[in-house]
């Protein structure tokens, strides 16, 4: 006759044998919080780089156009600013096809030969 191999599962945070039922995944209420919030805190941090990234590039787009409606300006010097133009936030389509890239409510679009035109949303026709 030949004998059953048992199983023994263990606890995805700490790596105890458990013990109960068979479905189990954590040997107590502290395990479980733990394997969740360190999966959260993962997930925040990635949140948390991008939304910095986002606000840097609204400044740099804010204060670069300062009190004016628009104004052209090289792509070269925003990223020279700190500006990342591969993080945005939405964008916007308007007449003539013209496509507007926004983080926040300060936007730009490519004008072409390496420039951009900063605007503010609502504020540009």
């Amino acid at each position: 006759m030949a004998k059953l191999k048992t199983v023994v599962k263990k606890c995805l945070q700490c790596g105890k044998a458990l013990k109960g039922r068979a479905d189990k995944q954590f040997c107590d209420i502290g395990c479980k919080n733990e394997y969740h919030n360190a999966d959260l805190a993962e997930g925040e941090k990635i949140y948390k780089r991008v939304l910095k990234i986002l606000r840097n590039n609204r400044k740099v787009l804010k204060e670069t156009l300062g009190e004016k409606t628009s104004i052209d300006i090289a792509l070269e010097k925003l990223i020279a600013k700190g500006f990342d133009n591969d993080y945005l936030t939405h964008s916007k389509q308007r007449s003539g096809n013209k496509v507007y890239y926004f983080s926040f409510d300060y936007g730009y679009r490519d004008e072409g030969n390496g420039m951009v035109k900063i605007v503010k949303a609502f504020d540009w026709t």
